[in-house]
């Protein structure tokens, strides 16, 4: 056997190899961990701080954010309140002017029509009176003679003057009321050429009657203006 071999030293018995080996910590690296563990500890209630005032703040802008919505409803609802009822007395006002424009019209449409029925009123009693004159020419002086025959005594004398061309129709016609009456007519015609036919003055003691065509005109005039109508 080799001597070398024989020399060699023997091996030492292996020992096993502890995993649980505790080694020891430096104070310095054991204050900066409790350092930094206050820091992380410091920063957590600053975010807890934070969120706090965030949700604060967020309440905060959604009540402010509540309000301003209200109020611009209130603003926006007076206003329209406004517009409307400034609208209503703008359209009142346009009807109001245009209930006076379409009075002053129908007035005038009114008076219009009023003087239109007095002219026609005039022309249809022109047209009478004078289909009556044309065919009856006696006609009002004999009913003016009715009248004063009323009015004076028995026996007073009345003078009759007309036309010369009704002075025969005028003594026919006295001569029938003659026949009627007890009393004694002194009724006098006599003839004048400046008379219009079927015109007339009567005259007695005391008064008067004229029978005039103008005259009656003029009685129909007023009594259409007694009415509130006028002729032109």
């Amino acid at each position: 056997m080799d001597q070398g071999f024989q020399k060699a030293r023997p091996f030492k018995q292996a020992q096993p190899f502890r995993f649980d080996t505790v080694f020891a910590v430096d104070p310095v690296i054991q204050f900066e961990v409790e350092e930094e563990d206050e820091a992380a500890e410091d920063v957590s209630l600053a975010v807890s701080v934070l969120r706090a005032e965030l949700d604060a703040l967020r309440a905060t802008h959604a009540q402010e954010l509540a309000e301003a919505r209200l109020s611009a409803a209130i603003e926006a609802e007076e206003r329209m309140r406004s517009e409307r009822d400034n609208a209503l007395l703008s359209a009142f006002d346009a009807l109001h002017a245009g209930w006076e424009e379409q009075a002053d019209m129908r007035e005038a449409m009114l008076e219009e029509l009023r003087s239109e029925a007095v002219s026609l009123a005039l022309a249809i009693g022109e047209k009478l009176a004078g289909h009556a004159l044309a065919t009856n020419p006696v006609e009002a002086v004999d009913q003016a003679i009715g009248r004063v025959l009323e009015l004076i005594a028995r026996g007073q004398e009345v003078v009759i003057r007309v036309n010369p061309g009704l002075i025969g129709d005028i003594e026919a016609r006295i001569a029938e009321r003659q026949s009627r009456d007890r009393r004694q007519l002194n009724l006098l015609v006599e003839g004048e050429a400046a008379i219009p036919m079927g015109d007339a003055g009567l005259r007695w003691d005391g008064g008067g009657m004229k029978v005039s065509a103008a005259d009656r005109h003029v009685a129909i005039d007023e009594e259409l203006a007694s009415l509130s109508f006028r002729a032109d």
